[in-house]
């Protein structure tokens, strides 16, 4: 992730119970999904075992769906002005 402009930005500290950053995302993948899914962070990576259905013919660079897994943040984003502008939430995801 990019270096977080602290006068610009935030990342807020993710509840347990958040539907995605928290200890059981919602996020459905067609496989078993990784135990660090279940890590309550932000910004926070998610990823899942490749299907045994997936055609390997071409080739696999590794046994999980991402080489490398795809970050999921929320965040504040303030914009900059003369003033103290009002927070505003954001939601990023990342696939490499």
């Amino acid at each position: 992730m990019p270096q977080l402009r602290t006068d610009r930005l935030s990342l807020p500290a993710p509840s347990a119970a958040d539907p995605i950053l928290g200890s059981s995302p919602t996020v459905q993948f067609r496989s078993p999904g990784l135990s660090y899914n279940a890590d309550v962070q932000n910004p926070k990576s998610l990823n899942a075992v490749l299907p045994a259905d997936v055609d390997t013919s071409t080739g696999v660079d590794g046994s999980n769906v991402y080489t490398r897994a795809p970050q999921v943040a929320h965040r504040h984003d303030r914009q900059r002005r003369l003033t103290p502008a009002p927070l505003h939430d954001r939601g990023d995801f990342s696939v490499p």
